[in-house]
This record gives structure tokens, sequence and C-alpha cells, in this order.
């Protein structure tokens, strides 16, 4: 992205503006995801122009619903156990 010598923001009643940066020439950005927690999953944001660092924000994300391989594998271990428990305690006829 490059100067921009015009303004062309213009927030509207929908917007919600996070970060407008419209000077330098030089500008990236550099996004770091971490999903260490997978109940509170981040986003780092890190905005460079000219090098240097003119913005960084972390957005904090929320659980995706997919179970992981080890809570899949405790589930399928609650459910035999259930099982199995269940076939102890039947009367016998």
């Amino acid at each position: 992205m490059f100067y921009i010598p015009i303004r062309t923001y213009h927030p509207s009643e929908t917007d919600e503006k996070i970060a407008y940066f419209p000077d330098g020439n030089e500008k990236y950005a550099i996004y770091t995801v971490d999903t260490t927690n997978p109940d509170q999953p981040l986003l780092e944001v890190q905005l460079k122009v000219g090098g240097v660092t003119v913005w960084k924000h972390i957005f904090s994300g929320k659980r995706v619903g997919v179970p992981t391989p080890i809570e899949q594998g405790r589930s399928v271990i609650e459910r035999v156990l259930g099982w199995i428990e269940r076939l102890a305690w039947r009367q016998p006829e």
C-alpha cells in the first residue's frame, strides 16, 4: 500500500474504524496466530510503516466447535466405559 494524498476513508453508521494510516510509502502487516490455548485463540496484528510499528493489536477469538483428537478419544472411552457399566449393573432375568 502506498501514500494516499486524498483521504479515502469516510465512516458510516455501520462501520467501526479499527485503524487508518494513509501516510507512508512502505506499509506491511505481520499476522501472528496463537492457538496454543484452544479455548481462546489469539490473532496479533502489527502494522509497519517505513519499518516502524505504528499500530499493534491482539484480537481474541472463541473456541471452534470441532473437538480435538484427545477430546474425541476421551468421549469414545467414556461411552465404552458407560456401556460396560450398564452391562455390569444389568439384572439377570
